[in-house]
Order: C-alpha cells, then structure tokens, then sequence
C-alpha cells in the first residue's frame, strides 16, 4: 500500500549543499532567494527552492522543508494584498496533526509568479494524489473539492433565478395575432401632408373616439386653464 504524502522538516544534502536525491528523481527547477512562511503574522525566511520529478523542497541555511508533491493540495498565485502583504504563490497543504495548513512563497521578482506556477503545475501532473487514482489507471486530477460543490452551488442558483425572473408576457410570445387596421387611418393624411397635420388628425379622430364613446375628454381655452366636458 502507497504511504500517505507527507512533509519533512530534515532534509539531507550532498557535500555541494544540493539535497539528497532518491532513485530515478531529478531537479526539473531550481530557484534562490525564494521567502516561504507558513502564517501571515510570522516573518518570511529566505532560501533556496528545488522543484524535482517527486518533490518540493526549500532549503537556508538554518532550516528546510521537505514535501511529497501530493502533499501539496492546491496551489495559486495570488495578488491579494489582504490575504498576504506581497504577490505570491499560495499553497494549501494535506494538514496533518501537528504541520501547518498553507504555506506561501514569494520569488525574488513578482514576474517570476508564473514560471512558478507552471513548475508546480507541472510536478502535479507527474504526481497525482494517489487517492484520486482508479482502477482504469487514470492519471487523476487534483483539485478543490469546496471550489467544485461551491461551482455546483452557484450554477444551481443561477438556473433557479433565470426561472423565477421573466420578462413579463414572455410565456405568451408569438402567440398574438395581428389586429386588422384596414381603412383605420385612410382618410387622416395624404402622402404630400407634413407630419405636424398627421398628428392634428390623429388628435382629433381620437377625440372623436373617446366623445362617442362617453369618456371625458380635456380641452383647454389657451389660457393654460382645461376643463372637462362629458
């Protein structure tokens, strides 16, 4: 049985002061000067950071750190300066009883955030988490399960709001039927009139409407006084 990934505060290191390797293990990146805390309130300690074929591993002069890459559960750049005072790659880490929960690492120039991300990108694909690992040898894939269920959550409730709010009548459209207007507005305008008798007209016709059909209708004496008749 795969032992769980883990984290190692021992590191062991060859006489030129290059870590340990294991069988068939190699460095595929290597970068100095990198800062690595493990809280926000705590002082960041600078050292020197191996990405290998297995491994994460940072190292100073007077500690190091030492994880399987499973270990590593997700990792993310982040320009967020209420989460961390500096743009960094954040880490959330496989905790354990007594190690830590996250860790952050800031290179020595901020363009160097990338290259970073795609190092440990990388190094996940080469080291799935064995317990995402099936029986079809899927190679599987390591992600934020609260990110997934949260993603479910919003896409439920969107499709839930796009129920609830309709644009009023929207069920019955296309269902109306035109309404004839032969011989409606024949008589109120000829094609050499302006526009100012077409609404003259229209005025009028309506007034002729609403009289007939007992409603009130406004007049006014042009001396800004109306009054009604029925």
């Amino acid at each position: 049985m795969m032992e769980r990934p883990c984290m190692r505060r021992f590191i062991q290191c060859e006489d030129n002061g290059e870590p340990v390797l294991q069988d068939n293990e190699t460095i595929d990146f290597k970068m100095d000067d990198v800062e690595l805390t493990f809280e926000v309130e705590v002082p960041a300690q600078v050292g020197t950071l191996y990405i290998t074929t297995r491994r994460v591993i940072w190292m100073s002069e007077t500690s190091g750190y030492d994880f399987d890459v499973p270990y590593i559960i997700l990792h993310a750049i982040t320009h967020d300066t209420e989460s961390f005072p500096k743009p960094c790659l954040y880490c959330q880490l496989d905790e354990d009883e007594d190690g830590p929960s996250e860790m952050f690492l800031v290179p020595p120039k901020e363009e160097d955030l990338q290259i970073l991300f795609d190092s440990f990108s990388h190094a996940a694909m080469l080291n799935p988490d064995p317990g995402f690992e099936d029986e079809d040898d899927d190679p599987g894939l390591i992600y934020n399960l609260e990110e997934v269920e949260l993603g479910a959550q919003q896409a439920a409730n969107l499709a839930h709001f796009e129920s609830v709010f309709r644009i009023p009548g929207e069920e019955n459209f296309g269902e109306f039927e035109s309404v004839p207007t032969t011989g409606q507005y024949d008589d109120a305008v000829d094609d050499d009139e302006e526009f100012v008798d077409v609404a003259d007209d229209e005025e009028e016709e309506e007034g002729d409407i609403n009289g007939e059909e007992g409603n009130h209708t406004n007049y006014s004496d042009g001396n800004d006084d109306t009054y009604q008749e029925s």
